[in-house]
């Protein structure tokens, strides 16, 4: 999902800013771990096991597994085989949809205490959004560290349904432009030119031709007008100074979401430096905040949930789950 990164800063230079989650961090208070890797991010498990090994070797942690991702459940699977083996802290090492796809077997339902196992972000993604957003180490080492000598706090989820399906997301959604970019760059042009081949796709949809859209928030009345772009947030940063959603917090049981119908290139110029100053009224973008977003649109156009492409719809479904996941979050003393 490191696409959902430079695939939203192409279509509209939208950069999410980051908030402090709330509520007093927890003690991890474990002694059972266990690793989620995914190979196809994680080019050296040898090393990883070198630093998970140097990490617990001397506190007394218990391994209960190392489990790898497959292409099927993208690491859903996994994660529930380390939960059902026991573990209390999960390390996941791999990008954003990784951690998406492991999320929802270590997540609470609505309603019911958080007394499952934590997560730990172990970043390989090409964008790790997420672990930007939370300011977690990038780098690998330093977030082993983290894992076994920090504190947990809660982080909110999103359950997006759409396209007939229904999906955990950890960053945000999408409708419109930036999914339409995400859909249109290729694999190859990624690994020869990086970010700037999201340029290239991103070409044709930044000015997308506007939909006739409905967004309903809380139930009330929908309001419609013309979108070229629907995002449904949770966190907030894709990189440092400019923010899009400058309330979004990852754990006050609401959603951020922002509405936009530029027309034009000077449209967009617009757009991006009312960002860039931080205001919350920009031309052409339209802000809403609520724990149910329900957004419609009269013909179908392309859908994302953290950069992974469901097709076109005409529905989308997102509500929060306040306080669903435990995230390995604060450094404390080493133990």
């Amino acid at each position: 999902a490191g696409s959902l990164v430079a695939g939203l800063a192409v279509a509209m230079s939208w950069l999410l800013t980051d908030r402090r989650l709330s509520g007093p961090p927890e003690p991890v208070g474990v002694v059972a771990y266990a690793v989620v890797a995914n190979p196809a991010r994680v080019r050296d498990l040898a090393l990883l096991r070198r630093l998970v090994d140097d990490a617990t070797g001397r506190r007394g942690w218990r391994g209960v597994g190392w489990f790898e991702t497959n292409a099927d459940d993208g690491g859903a699977g996994a994660a529930r085989e380390a939960v059902d083996a026991g573990a209390d802290l999960v390390l996941v090492a791999g990008g954003d949809g990784t951690l998406r796809a492991a999320a929802r077997p270590l997540a609470a339902e609505p309603g019911v205490p958080r007394d499952g196992a934590a997560l730990a972000v172990l970043p390989f993604g090409s964008g790790d959004l997420l672990a930007r957003n939370l300011r977690l180490p990038l780098d690998v080492a330093d977030a082993v560290a983290l894992a076994f000598n920090g504190r947990t706090a809660p982080l909110d989820l999103l359950r997006v349904t759409a396209a007939g399906r229904e999906e955990i997301a950890l960053v945000m959604a999408g409708l419109g432009a930036d999914a339409a970019v995400l859909a249109d760059t290729r694999e190859p042009l990624k690994r020869l030119i990086g970010a700037g081949a999201y340029l290239v796709a991103g070409a044709k949809h930044v000015a997308a031709r506007p939909v006739h859209t409905s967004i309903a928030v809380d139930g009330a009345p929908p309001v419609w007008g013309y979108t070229s772009l629907v995002g449904i947030g949770n966190v907030g940063e894709l990189r440092p100074g400019v923010a899009l959603m400058p309330e979004a917090d990852a754990a006050d049981g609401q959603l951020d979401v922002v509405a936009a119908s530029p027309r034009h290139a000077r449209d967009v110029l617009r757009m991006m430096a009312g960002t860039l100053v931080g205001s919350r009224r920009e031309p052409g973008l339209d802000r809403y905040r609520g724990a149910r977003v329900e957004v419609t649109t009269a013909s179908p156009v392309p859908c994302h949930v953290d950069g992974d492409i469901l097709g076109e719809v005409t529905s989308l479904t997102v509500e929060v789950l306040p306080a669903a996941l435990r995230v390995a979050r604060t450094v404390t003393r080493e133990r």
